[in-house]
């Protein structure tokens, strides 16, 4: 069976290796795309690690428009749970004026 090429092109810069040296860069597709499926691991493995802390941030403020009523703004972002009993930290300009703030996870 042969090896399949990947359908991608890759240069690598030199790079400081561990223990500092200075390293050649990949040249061989097979190599790079070892390097790469490694980067790609470990990519998932912080996001499994620190998605459970990650939050999204709803928010529902008075916005003042010209004409009759008032309206309502809604937003969106995200914060970040960073003490054991869940102080979240997020923009101050996400929650400044807001009348309702929604938190929620991606495990509901």
């Amino acid at each position: 069976m042969s090896e399949m090429q990947p359908d991608f092109d890759l240069t690598f810069l030199d790079y400081k290796g561990p223990s500092g040296a200075v390293k050649a860069p990949l040249e061989d597709a097979g190599e790079a795309a070892e390097v790469l499926d490694a980067y790609s691991k470990a990519v998932v493995e912080v996001v499994a690690n620190v998605g459970p802390a990650v939050a999204h941030v709803g928010i529902k403020r008075a916005v003042s428009r010209i004409g009759p009523g008032p309206y309502e703004g809604e937003g969106a972002a995200s914060g970040v749970i960073i003490t054991p009993d869940g102080y979240m930290v997020t923009n101050s300009h996400v929650v400044r004026a807001a009348e309702a703030i929604d938190i929620g996870f991606a495990d509901g």
